[in-house]
């Protein structure tokens, strides 16, 4: 985490606590602002698209928004969030999909945004697993180089059966065993279509905002104190 969003994220649950402890009126707008105020201060984008989906599923005004876009951003935000990054370049990194992996599935939260080609290790898919449950030795007594000859005729023999797939199916396997290289691609990919959908959205919810509720939320937040209009200083005498 870095220390800019640790200190949007320490803004922000100052500001829901004191709102939370304070008079219930205006709640709802104001946890609406604070969250569209935290996705505007957070640079890593799967916590901004998370947290404009949050907005998107507070809001009481969802059926002008594209409930279908919230769901598929926030769903996979979520998972590529969690995955673990290794430091070595050359590992395999394996996306733990939450969803049913089925053509219906594929076609609702993949096939909208993901169009580069991505490299992977055949032979730690999960194609290779079951064909193979154990890496396959083939012979205890062969010399480290015959045993890797056939380990790489295995995942050759294993990568022409998944490039001939479907495109469902393909992509499945292939997410199952990415080089790191690809899931930076792939995730990039992914913030790109996501971010693009998701600010047309957050200016709709933003709509729904009182703007003076908008500007009080900024001062809780930030420190930042709104100027009044004389008119509300005459009617504060």
């Amino acid at each position: 985490m870095t220390e800019e969003t640790e200190s949007t994220k320490t803004e922000f649950d100052k500001f829901a606590s004191a709102a939370m402890r304070g008079p219930r009126k205006n709640t709802y707008m104001q946890l609406l602002s604070g969250l569209l105020l935290k996705a505007n201060q957070n640079s890593e984008p799967l916590k901004k698209i998370q947290t404009i989906c949050e907005a998107a599923y507070l809001s009481r005004q969802k059926d002008k928004l594209d409930m279908q876009i919230i769901e598929v951003s926030y769903t996979l935000a979520v998972i590529l969030a969690k995955v673990e990054i290794p430091r070595n370049p050359d590992a395999t990194i394996h996306i733990p999909w939450s969803f049913v992996r089925t053509e219906e599935s594929w076609k609702k939260y993949v096939a909208p945004w993901q169009n580069i080609n991505l490299t992977y290790w055949a032979y730690h898919t999960e194609l290779r697993h079951k064909k193979y449950h154990e890496q396959p030795n083939f012979d205890p007594f062969a010399s480290p180089e015959g045993i890797w000859e056939r380990k790489m005729e295995a995942a050759e023999a294993i990568r022409e059966e998944i490039e001939k797939m479907s495109d469902c199916d393909r992509f499945f396997q292939v997410t199952s065993a990415l080089t790191l290289q690809s899931f930076y691609a792939l995730k990039s990919e992914f913030e790109n279509w996501a971010l693009t959908k998701l600010l047309a959205i957050q200016s709709l919810i933003a709509d729904q905002v009182d703007p003076k509720v908008f500007s009080e939320v900024l001062g809780l937040m930030f420190g930042q104190k709104e100027e009044k209009t004389a008119e509300e200083v005459e009617e504060e005498k």
